[in-house]
């Protein structure tokens, strides 16, 4: 009888859980220009170093945390190498929604070569301490 109460517990607050996210193919977009570095933090986490003005000598540090899973069945996000010798980066990610606000999914990257790819700094709160690392490139 236990179980049976505990696994209609589960089943409704996974209904509910599931009801607060929603992923529609009219959500809006998110588009980063002008990436000049990439830096992974954790495999979902990334931060762009942009410039929104090339005339300035001053770079915008945007961190970038996919949070959905893909809406169409791929891994993401992914990284993809299309970006020719000369241009700068680029990335994308669709705009969900949910009942506490806004999420990204469906985080594309588009770099010149996987070397553009630059270890990156994290944070993590283990209990009560919050623990920092520095990622570092393995070859």
């Amino acid at each position: 009888m236990l179980n049976r109460i505990g696994f209609v517990a589960f089943f409704i607050m996974a209904l509910a859980f599931a009801g607060c996210y929603r992923k529609h193919a009219d959500d809006p977009t998110q588009k980063w220009v002008n990436i000049h570095r990439l830096f992974m933090n954790e495999p979902h986490s990334y931060t762009f170093m942009i410039k929104d003005d090339p005339a300035s000598k001053d770079f915008k540090m945007i961190r970038v945390v996919n949070r959905g899973l893909s809406s169409v069945g791929r891994p993401s996000p992914r990284i993809i190498e299309d970006v020719l010798k000369g241009e700068l980066m680029w990335a994308t990610a669709k705009i969900g929604e949910y009942s506490e606000g806004s999420y990204l999914y469906d985080l594309e990257i588009h770099i010149h070569s996987v070397k553009d790819v630059e270890p990156g700094g994290w944070e993590k709160m283990e209990g009560k301490t919050l623990r920092k690392g520095q990622n570092a490139v393995i070859e």
